[in-house]
């Protein structure tokens, strides 16, 4: 019984060490991930330049939403799957959540309402800017003009 116990520490600390020490997650390299290996980029296609001038220096980034920017279409995209089309507060994913999920809305979602009117535009781009509830904000999704013709469309539907 003398040496076993101390044979099996050193064995257990040796393969500890192995283990830990390993490069990759597996105990020993054995699965070593192919496109790092050199037979493995053999088979790659050559890499070729770009064309030089291919792109064109006065480049204008597209707008952050769509390129479509009507405050009816930029309504339709962001705000009717809950709002509406009409902005009634009748949109399809609104009634989900009232039917299935018994939520409430802590504000009147009928952007046609009296309540709302009385908000004009400025009232109604801090709600984007801010989000309510289960409404989300807008702020890093549509710029400062897209929300400002969002609720000039708003305010023509009243």
């Amino acid at each position: 019984m003398g040496m076993k116990p101390y044979l099996m520490g050193f064995a257990l600390i040796v393969a500890l060490v192995v283990v830990g020490c390993g490069q990759g997650t597996y105990p020993l390299d054995i699965f070593y991930e192919m496109h790092y290996q050199q037979t493995f980029k053999s088979h790659e296609p050559p890499r070729m330049a770009g064309v030089e001038g291919a792109v064109p220096v006065d480049w204008v980034p597209a707008p952050k939403s769509t390129s479509f920017n009507t405050g009816e279409h930029l309504f339709n995209v962001n705000c009717s799957m809950c709002h509406g089309p009409g902005a009634k507060g009748d949109g399809p994913v609104l009634a989900k959540m009232m039917k299935e999920y018994d939520y409430k809305p802590a504000v009147d979602p009928d952007l046609t309402s009296p309540g709302v009117v009385g908000m004009q535009k400025k009232g109604m781009m801090g709600f984007m800017i801010s989000g309510v509830v289960v409404m989300p904000s807008f702020k890093k999704l549509l710029t400062p003009q897209e929300m400002e013709l969002i609720a000039e469309y708003i305010v023509s539907l009243q």
